[in-house]
């Protein structure tokens, strides 16, 4: 697992959702992150508006999204799920 780089925001600051996330894979447009599931939601959506902000540096011309997903085990066909709520919840294949 990697560690993220020592001013990120996952290493500066207690009050963000990402503080103490680990990111060990990222895969073409895809950053997984290793986050504490009391703080999942926060901080996959944290990583959402940071991956946005980011991006658009690069191509202000162009729309922007990335949309989180939490799941136990990564997989590609993991899609976006939210409870009631709209809080965002692990994706489980069905059976």
């Amino acid at each position: 697992t990697r560690d993220p780089p020592r001013d990120s925001e996952a290493w500066r600051s207690g009050t963000t959702p990402l503080f103490g996330a680990r990111f060990p894979l990222f895969v073409h447009d895809e950053v997984l992150a290793e986050l504490s599931f009391s703080r999942a939601h926060e901080g996959a959506t944290r990583m959402a508006e940071v991956m946005c902000h980011v991006m658009r540096t690069y191509v202000p011309d162009l729309p922007v999204r990335a949309e989180p997903a939490l799941m136990r085990r990564w997989t590609k066909a993991a899609e976006t799920r939210r409870d009631a709520a709209g809080r965002l919840v692990p994706w489980e294949e069905a059976a």
